[in-house]
């Protein structure tokens, strides 16, 4: 007669291979789940998002200094036919494919944030008829809180405002900006006919930071490398 500890090693023996096969399933499980939670293309773009990026542009330096924020563009998400679009004041108000968008921005890095108060499909119609009116219009390199031309946080702004009745976040004013920079006194002195002495103190303005840092929106995503603000 065998032995208990030789019984045992049998018994062990034989049931080997189906303990490998069930752990081996549950370590293949755990992997999937992780690598599916972790995924971060599972968020959707929605019409109304806010996008911002680190523009390329030669004012893209100075304000990020005047704003204390990396990030010196912003834009909305309008969804059409399935493709998503972004609507932004660049030299002119305009309609930019998404990829182009993402594309046109240092290191291709963006943050995208969305409106905690949701919105309806009549808000987002209203926001996109109120915007029709600037649709080609000039880029506003004075920055002044006028209609006539239209800067991209300014135009962010006012299409949640006057679209939908959102205020996303006070109005600021230009004498509260780091103003003090010499990349700022550069830029001043290219748009204004007396330079820095010119720059409207008491104009209202709102800058992506504004908007970026605002308590009535959310951040949905970022790239890997898109910096804090």
């Amino acid at each position: 007669m065998k032995s208990e500890i030789e019984m045992r090693k049998i018994k062990l023996l034989i049931l080997l291979p189906f303990l490998v096969i069930q752990f081996g399933m549950i370590g293949c499980q755990k992997d999937d789940n992780s690598s599916e939670s972790a995924n971060p293309e599972k968020w959707e773009l929605q019409n109304g998002d806010l996008v911002f990026q680190i523009s390329q542009s030669g004012q893209s330096q100075a304000i990020q200094e005047a704003t204390d924020c990396p990030y010196s563009h912003v834009g909305i998400i309008y969804l059409m036919d399935g493709k998503p679009y972004v609507f932004e004041a660049v030299k002119t108000v305009r309609l930019t494919p998404w990829k182009e968008w993402k594309d046109r921005g240092k290191g291709d890095d963006y943050i995208v944030m969305r409106s905690k108060q949701s919105l309806t499909e009549a808000m987002l119609l209203d926001i996109r008829e109120y915007g029709e009116q600037f649709n080609g219009r000039d880029y506003d390199l004075q920055f002044r809180w006028s209609d006539d031309l239209m800067y991209c946080s300014e135009l962010a702004w006012k299409l949640y405002k006057e679209g939908a009745g959102i205020e996303l976040c006070a109005k600021n004013k230009v004498k509260n900006l780091k103003l003090d920079s010499k990349e700022v006194e550069r830029i001043a002195s290219k748009r204004y006919t007396n330079g820095f002495a010119d720059v409207p103190m008491t104009e209202h303005i709102v800058t992506p930071a504004d908007l970026l840092r605002a308590n009535s929106i959310v951040e949905i995503y970022r790239t890997a490398g898109a910096p804090d603000y």
